[in-house]
């Protein structure tokens, strides 16, 4: 079976959040509006008015951190890095991998957090864990659930820091996304 590929280009509705916000119509079901002077969007049901609609990504957030390449192996031990810059609470965690057979992997990993002032050489240490254990996956390929347990509350300007403690050999890369409320 041969798969074609098209480019389609299309519009999204928007325009500025007074004239849309003036305006207070009922957007279709899965119509996506986008104001053009703040950058947020709504996505209509097909019922309600523009005003009463929540916007969306308004205050959740994800946090993504990988380690590895298409090719090798991740070394146990790397580790990948990632500046916070807002204040959240991590709600979920979704855990991926990508294995160079095909076939189940497993993975254990760390998950530390750090002020940016205490970051240096060696830190964060063990002992900034923000999981009560690892987390892991065993004959899959992802894995996720709510973070009950963690210390999961990140200041502004905390490092995040993903540790690889163990990985089996068909293991190329690891992926870790957090979604995150934002502390209003």
């Amino acid at each position: 079976m041969s798969q074609e590929r098209q480019l389609y280009r299309f519009l999204v509705r928007g325009g500025e959040a007074a004239a849309i916000s003036a305006l207070n119509e009922i957007p279709l079901e899965r119509e996506l509006i986008v104001e053009t002077d703040t950058l947020k969007f709504k996505i209509g049901d097909g019922v309600r008015r523009y005003s009463v609609l929540p916007y969306l990504g308004a205050t959740r957030d994800q946090i993504t951190m990988g380690a590895g390449d298409r090719i090798k192996p991740v070394p146990v031990g790397s580790k990948a890095l990632v500046p916070v810059t807002y204040a959240c609470r991590v709600d979920r965690y979704l855990l991926l991998l990508v294995t160079s057979d095909n076939q189940p992997g497993t993975v254990s990993l760390d998950l530390r957090r750090t002020p940016l002032a205490n970051f240096g050489a060696g830190r964060p240490s063990p002992a900034e864990s923000m999981l009560p254990g690892e987390i892991g996956i065993a004959g899959g390929f992802k894995s996720s659930g709510a973070t009950t347990g963690w210390s999961a509350v990140i200041q502004r300007n905390d490092i995040l820091t993903m540790h690889i403690n163990s990985r089996s050999e068909n293991v190329t890369h690891v992926a870790l996304a957090l979604e995150t409320e934002k502390a209003r």
